[in-house]
Parts: structure tokens; sequence; C-alpha cells
């Protein structure tokens, strides 16, 4: 019975943890979004004014991200924000 009061408390314990302080998921989250943005730029590089070699290729992918087009317009359109992120992966020189 105290060994079962005991395993609750710790495992409430690694719950509050869970929710509250492990951040992990917002990491993975955030780089994932940074890795879209710019297969989104690699795809829609010639409607931006980009030369790409693979535009034969990317062209065909154009259906599929259709969809997602809106929302990286959006986030494309605060281009201050975006040259901090791309600052802050990369480092500054």
């Amino acid at each position: 019975m105290k060994m079962d009061f005991k395993r609750f408390f710790n495992d409430l314990k690694l719950f509050f943890k869970g929710a509250l302080v492990d951040t992990s998921t917002e990491v993975i989250e955030a780089a994932a979004n940074m890795m879209q943005d710019n297969f989104m730029i690699v795809i829609f590089s010639d409607f931006l004014g980009i030369p790409n070699p693979l535009s034969y290729y990317t062209i065909e992918l154009i259906p599929y991200f259709g969809n997602e087009l809106p929302g990286w317009e959006k986030r494309m359109s605060d281009r201050k924000s975006v040259l901090a992120k791309a600052m802050g992966e990369i480092g500054e020189p």
C-alpha cells in the first residue's frame, strides 16, 4: 500500500514534468517547420524568381503542396522573423 502511493506520486511528478517543463516537442516542431519552409522555397522557387535547375521535377509536386501554400505565405510574409530565424540557425559570420 505504501509503495502504491510512492509510485503514484512519482508518476504524477513525471506527468507534470512532461506536460509543463519538457519542451522537446516544440524544438522538433520548430525544426520540422523550418525544413518544410525550405522545401516549399525549393518547390516554388520559380514563382519567386529564383532559378531552379530541378524545376521540371518540382513542378510535379505543386498539386500536393498547394493546400499548404496560404499558411506558408503567411509565415513568409513576415520577412524580419524569417531572416532572424535563419540567422539564428546558421549563426552570424
